[in-house]
């Protein structure tokens, strides 16, 4: 099978880990696949989505300028070029990831002379509406990947044919998420006693995420569990008004850490210190990777019914998911501090499923069978 994948951002954003592994892990299965990536780089020259492409073993194809946002001419330029590829090389599918690249896609088919087969994915976990570009697109689409069942629902009630909407759940790097590393212990760095019950919660702090249900929570929790901490990982223009004052005003300053945006083993470190995690509201990443990711390291979760994260979590066996009250979070929190037995059963669920949910190679496989009967129903 010969795939061609547009990516119409040129920056290392959420959809382009997985879509750029993908490809790799499609190419791993026999298959022949090229990732094209936007060659407009306008406010900025990073080209962080090449050099990490690259890094990966996977050299993009800069054929086109596939700009993010919808420019009209550049657009209409890159359809026709995109078109004459289609032609020269007739790829079985053509596989689009953004908004913007699946339009340079939908219309440069109807330029093209080639029966290649037209396929979306879809990073949001929740559809509640679809622009007229996004509507126009998605009827003339083949097939449409979505990350789970809330948001196939919503492109079955946009109108796409129950035929053509797939879910597959997004891939995971199991192996740096792997609950078995040895990390540096950073507890003592991050102000936290090693009897201390952690949660963590990793979010860009902002006005959206909900921080006062969440620090309500917490000034809940605590009178209970004096020793429960919370860890905030992320950093935001807003985190003094948002988290801070607010945190101060319930008198948790003695309670809350806030260590800011942390990478690399760093990163992995403070996941590891943590006994368990929180998510209130999805961010940008409608998949929820973050969360995924304290999963797989074994940490039982705490969530909302919000978008997909209902989904990623399995009620009562790998963390709660809970109503969107202080209250109710809060007592999420009293119960796994409580039990120790819990916390381990959760957390040891959690990241089993990890590893039957999100193995990279299953995505590719569930992907693969996608782009077999599409082809076989445009035969």
């Amino acid at each position: 099978m010969r795939a061609l994948h547009l990516f119409s951002n040129f920056k290392w954003t959420g959809p382009a880990e997985p879509a750029v592994e993908l490809v790799r892990r499609l190419g791993s299965l026999g298959h022949r696949c090229e990732l094209a990536i936007s060659t407009y780089t306008k406010g900025g020259d990073s080209r962080a989505l090449l050099e990490e492409a690259r890094a990966r073993g996977v050299e993009p194809l800069l054929r086109f300028e596939l700009p993010k946002h919808f420019a009209p001419i550049r657009d209409l330029r890159d359809a026709r070029a995109l078109a004459r590829h289609l032609d020269e090389t007739s790829p079985d599918v053509l596989h689009a990831h953004l908004s913007n690249d699946h339009l340079v896609g939908a219309v440069a088919r109807r330029f093209s002379s080639s029966k290649t087969a037209l396929v979306r994915s879809i990073y949001e976990g929740e559809i509640r509406r679809l622009s007229f570009r996004d509507r126009l697109c998605l009827r003339r689409t083949d097939a449409v990947i979505a990350p789970g069942r809330r948001a196939a629902e919503g492109l079955l009630a946009a109108g796409v044919r129950a035929s053509r909407v797939k879910v597959v759940e997004p891939p995971l790097d199991l192996d740096r998420f792997d609950p078995s590393r040895v990390l540096p212990d950073v507890r003592p760095d991050l102000g936290l006693a090693p009897e201390e019950f952690v949660v963590g919660v990793i979010a860009r702090v902002q006005r959206r995420r909900r921080f006062d249900v969440l620090l309500g929570a917490v000034a809940a929790a605590v009178e209970k569990v004096p020793r429960l901490r919370l860890l905030v990982v992320g950093r935001g223009t807003h985190l003094e008004a948002v988290a801070r004052k607010p945190a101060r005003r319930l008198g948790l300053e003695p309670v809350v850490r806030f260590p800011g945006y942390l990478s690399d083993e760093k990163y992995l470190a403070a996941i590891a210190a943590m006994d368990a995690v929180a998510f209130l509201v999805p961010g940008t990443d409608g998949t929820c990777r973050a969360l995924r990711e304290t999963m797989a390291m074994g940490k039982p979760a705490v969530v909302t019914r919000r978008g997909i994260l209902g989904e990623v979590v399995d009620q009562g066996r790998t963390g709660f998911v809970v109503e969107e009250r202080p209250e109710a979070i809060g007592r999420a929190f009293v119960e796994l501090a409580s039990d120790l037995g819990l916390r381990r059963s959760m957390g040891a669920e959690a990241s089993a499923d990890a590893r039957r949910r999100w193995h990279p190679l299953h995505q590719a496989e569930a992907v693969a069978a996608v782009y077999a009967e599409v082809c076989r129903r445009g035969a």
